[in-house]
């Protein structure tokens, strides 16, 4: 940002935010267009580093953690576990599944335009997926006396799920072999029922993207879990233990040593 404001060679005194964020935009958009006539250059950055956020970079490969996302209360030192896989874990699960959607499927393992996908794998994951599309369609928002539209948030959603799915597998290797204390207040508490708290506390803030609405992140990929219903106790064919669960990919887990 301070690099593009000292492009300017004249800084308006007393400039409306809103002017000065446009003239703003229009230089980065400048700068997109530029680099249409330079070679690819892989290592640029096109967040910055304090954006509270974490994305997949299909067209690179890669996931991206800015600093900012790594603080509290996403990551903190010296909490038990149970909380970082719940919290960070998910969201880097979250990202990991990204690399397999239907987006993820059509760039290989260097970041370029190539569908890795047969037509027997792309119509197996459209069928696994329109599980989702019907289960997130489902839900009224009463606030608004509207249906989620599932087939917008699709991937998404399908993030969501595999994110926790993959952070709760893989901390329970890491809770078997650990013990992890209790915290002060939650004595009661096994650390499969802290790792949803934890999970679902990291959607207490409102997001208005493409994403499915913060609560229903948090309900709907824990109605999918087994783990979930049978950390809580839910009863079979409760609201958070339905009959019916969606999920896309079978858990297999692996050690890259």
């Amino acid at each position: 940002m301070l690099t593009l404001i000292c492009k300017f060679k004249v800084i308006e005194h007393n400039e409306p935010l809103l002017h000065l964020t446009i003239r703003l935009k229009l230089e980065r958009y400048k700068e997109e267009l530029e680099r249409l006539d330079e070679p690819l250059d892989r290592s640029t950055w096109y967040q910055s580093p304090a954006q509270v956020d974490a994305y997949y970079a299909p067209n690179n490969n890669e996931m991206i953690f800015p600093a900012g996302i790594m603080q509290f209360p996403f990551l903190t030192i010296g909490v038990p576990n149970y909380i970082t896989y719940g919290m960070v874990g998910a969201v880097i699960g979250h990202e990991v599944s990204h690399a397999f959607d239907d987006q993820g499927g059509r760039y290989d393992e260097w970041g370029n335009l190539n569908d890795w996908w047969d037509a027997e794998t792309a119509q197996k994951f459209a069928d696994k997926t329109q599980c989702f599309v019907e289960q997130y369609g489902s839900v009224e928002i009463k606030e608004a006396k509207i249906r989620l539209n599932g087939r917008l948030s699709l991937s998404e959603n399908i993030a969501d799920n595999g994110g926790v799915k993959t952070a709760f597998n893989v901390g329970i290797q890491s809770l078997a072999t650990e013990d992890e204390p209790a915290l002060p207040g939650f004595q009661n508490f096994t650390s499969e029922q802290m790792f949803f708290l934890a999970y679902a506390n990291n959607w207490c803030l409102v997001m208005a993207d493409v994403h499915a609405p913060s609560k229903y992140r948090a309900i709907i990929p824990l109605q999918n879990r087994k783990e979930f219903s049978e950390a809580w106790k839910c009863r079979d064919g409760s609201m958070m233990n339905p009959r019916h669960k969606c999920q896309v990919w079978r858990w297999v887990f692996f050690l890259i040593i």
